[in-house]
């Protein structure tokens, strides 16, 4: 069998990284009692929108990997603004936190 080896979190792509925090998002969508629809398209201005399983409530999701200055107000989260279309749309950021084995740390709401 072939040995298989893990790309250290710091060394994977910033398109990797994203993908991870998105997965991430669809597990907390089932453990907040919701089903995740996730969108293959990159770039896109939704990135899933959960649809909560009783009460059908719809949320429109941008997802964000949590990152921290490196100057000046050291160690403070780095907040993203919703572009003026995810506004209109009424999106909401999550930010993921994850550690060096991708596992979640935590997670918030930018704009909720």
């Amino acid at each position: 069998m072939q040995h298989l080896s893990r790309i250290p979190f710091n060394k994977m792509t910033k398109k990797d990284k994203g993908f991870i925090c998105e997965r991430e998002a669809e597990k907390l969508a089932i453990q907040y009692g919701y089903t995740p629809h996730t969108t293959k398209w990159e770039g896109s201005k939704i990135d899933t929108i959960w649809t909560h399983k009783k009460t059908g409530e719809d949320i429109k999701i941008d997802v964000k990997m949590a990152s921290y200055r490196r100057t000046g107000r050291e160690g403070t989260l780095i907040y993203r603004s919703p572009s003026a279309i995810q506004k209109k749309l009424g999106v909401v950021i999550l930010y993921i936190d994850i550690d060096d084995k991708c596992n979640l740390k935590k997670h918030w709401w930018g704009n909720a």
